[in-house]
């Protein structure tokens, strides 16, 4: 996630999307995959639970998943570039 290019995320996620993968099971996924890995940085744990509950809730209100689920991404791929985890 770090080293990818956001244009190249951005089209993994749409190719999810079109699959018509649930977005919630993706950042369920994710959410699993960064605790696991970052276990010992709690920080960023926390920041990344709070970001995954609220995109995920977000998701629920809205229409466009997929917009959701790229903020999330993001989000945490800018945390992870700019903290340097």
């Amino acid at each position: 996630l770090k080293t990818l290019p956001y244009q190249e995320i951005r089209k993994k996620l749409y190719d999810l999307y079109l699959k018509q993968v649930d977005m919630h099971d993706i950042i369920k996924y994710l959410l699993q995959f960064l605790i696991k890995i970052y276990a010992n940085n709690k920080e960023f744990c926390y920041f990344v639970i709070e970001k995954a509950a609220h995109y995920d809730h977000q998701m629920c209100l809205g229409n466009k998943e997929i917009y959701h689920l790229e903020a999330f991404v993001f989000g945490v791929k800018n945390r992870m570039l700019c903290n340097i985890i």
